[in-house]
């Protein structure tokens, strides 16, 4: 099943009780990005590093017990998309 088929809210649970990673998730949504894009055209910047980048600080938060904020939970469009 793709990450991508689950809510935003079960999404973020599933992060933040560590079934799945922050990374895991993000690479499946750039995934889906990858394959979709050509035929939607619906975005100017994909920004994969820095997305890569805030998901892995979120899964290094996670580890050591802290809040990894609201890139896991409702707010995975800025994590995945530069500007918007």
């Amino acid at each position: 099943m793709s990450l991508m088929s689950l809510t935003a809210l079960e999404l973020g649970r599933r992060i933040q009780t560590r079934e799945v990673s922050a990374v895991e998730a993000v690479r499946d949504a750039l995934c889906r990005i990858s394959k979709v894009e050509k035929n939607l055209n619906c975005f100017v910047t994909v920004d994969e590093e820095g997305a890569l980048l805030r998901a892995q600080k979120a899964d290094e938060k996670i580890q050591r017990g802290e809040s990894p904020g609201r890139c896991t939970g409702g707010n995975e469009r800025q994590s995945v998309y530069k500007g918007n």
